[in-house]
Order: structure tokens, then sequence, then C-alpha cells
């Protein structure tokens, strides 16, 4: 698999700057039968959640989840802390064709066998770098 970083950031008004990546953003980049049709694990996960109209931190170890699952968690979290989401179609238990990784709200990578989809990710997002290491 090949990766890519992004760094994207955004300026708060009181100073300072955070990542200014969500889930919800690179799963618009995919198609969503593809989304659909992938079985999704979940780990060290740390994120805010609206929950009753209110943010919410939240940590959760693992989670298992369906496509539709998934994208209804990306339309409900906002910045995800970390975490790591791989994706796998139904006949290929042990490798991902795509993961998504969080870290401590400074970056996002994400590795995929789809090089279209690191494509889409390049022209999406402003600060994006290959990732030379192969997973």
């Amino acid at each position: 698999m090949q990766g890519v970083k992004i760094l994207d950031k955004k300026e708060h008004a009181g100073g300072g700057r955070s990542l200014n990546v969500y889930l919800k953003d690179i799963l618009a980049l995919i198609d969503r039968e593809k989304i659909l049709t992938s079985r999704w694990r979940c780990r060290d996960l740390d994120y805010f959640i609206k929950i009753d109209g209110e943010w919410d931190s939240n940590k959760d170890k693992k989670m298992k989840l369906s496509g539709a699952e998934l994208i209804k968690f990306s339309e409900n979290v906002g910045q995800i802390i970390d975490g790591r989401f791989e994706a796998r179609t139904a006949g290929a238990a042990k490798h991902p064709w795509l993961l998504i990784v969080f870290f401590d709200s400074s970056w996002s990578e994400v590795w995929s066998s789809k090089p279209w989809l690191l494509e889409k990710i390049k022209s999406h997002f402003r600060e994006v770098s290959d990732i030379s290491n192969n997973l």
C-alpha cells in the first residue's frame, strides 16, 4: 500500500491552529458503494461526537462497523484526535484496501491499495505529501 500524509490546518480566532481534516471529508472522496460493501475495524479512537446537540469527548478501544454505520458515525463525529479506520472487502479478511489514521490532532494519513483514491486526496486537500514506506 502507498500512503499520503495530510497536514491541512485551520486558524483559530484566539490564535493557534488545529487539524482541518475530518473523516466525513475523506469518505466523501470514495465511491459510496465501496464504503457500504466494506467491513470497518476502528481502533484506539479518541474523538468528539455530537450527542443531543452537544459536543462530548469519547474514547473507544475497538469498534466494528458496517459501511452504513461508519457513514452515520462520520456525520456525527467532529474532530478525531486519534484513531485508526481499516476497510476490508468481503473476501480479503487479512489485508485492508484502505487505512485512515489520525495522529494527536496533528495530521492524518491515508493508506490505500487504490492509487486513484490517493490522487483524489492530493487534489482535494491543500497540504499533502507522499509517504514512501510500505505497510
